[in-house]
């Protein structure tokens, strides 16, 4: 059965951990999960989509530090934006 979908998602999400110190990312890598030093911060969540055979596909990246600034006042614009046809 084609139904013309090229590439079919579901429930996808992006979670960044935020430390306030730069040592603790150090400190988060010894202690096995027996302490949580970091704040999640979800750029995405239970994303869902499909793209079928013909259509275009647009994907605009998020930095790494667009994502630690956020509510900061540090966060940048997007770096780039990929373009695929299908």
């Amino acid at each position: 059965m084609d139904n013309g979908v090229a590439i079919s998602v579901r429930n996808v999400g992006k979670m960044y951990h935020l430390y306030d110190w730069p040592q603790d990312r150090l400190k988060q890598a010894f202690l096995w999960g027996r302490e949580k030093l970091y704040r999640e911060f979800w750029a995405l969540r239970d994303i869902s989509f499909e793209v079928r055979r013909g259509e275009a596909l647009g994907i605009p990246s998020l930095p790494l530090r667009c994502a630690q600034g956020f509510g900061s006042g540090q966060a940048s614009g997007a770096t780039g934006f990929a373009v695929s046809e299908l």
